[in-house]
């Protein structure tokens, strides 16, 4: 989803194959990360999972997209429609 929006959900990221907490620096390298991507004017999207253990949500749960891991950033170049006839 948008950044912002999956970034305010996540209180952990993944760094390399570890799960660190989300403190004020790697936020702050995620946000120069999407500006440099949009800045270029690709659609960025970002990643994050939940965690579930053994416990069960309903699908409709609030709880369900809270303390999230951050994954990453995908940006995505818009090229238009180059398959036009």
């Amino acid at each position: 989803g948008a950044m912002d929006t999956v970034l305010n959900q996540c209180t952990k990221a993944m760094a390399g194959e570890a799960t660190v907490e989300l403190t004020e620096d790697p936020i702050r390298q995620i946000r120069e990360a999407n500006d440099c991507m949009a800045d270029k004017a690709w659609r960025v999207l970002a990643l994050a999972y939940k965690p579930l253990g053994k416990k069960l949500y309903a699908v409709d749960s609030p709880e369900i997209e809270k303390d999230l891991v951050f994954l990453g950033l995908v940006g995505i170049m818009d090229v238009g429609n180059r398959w036009q006839s």
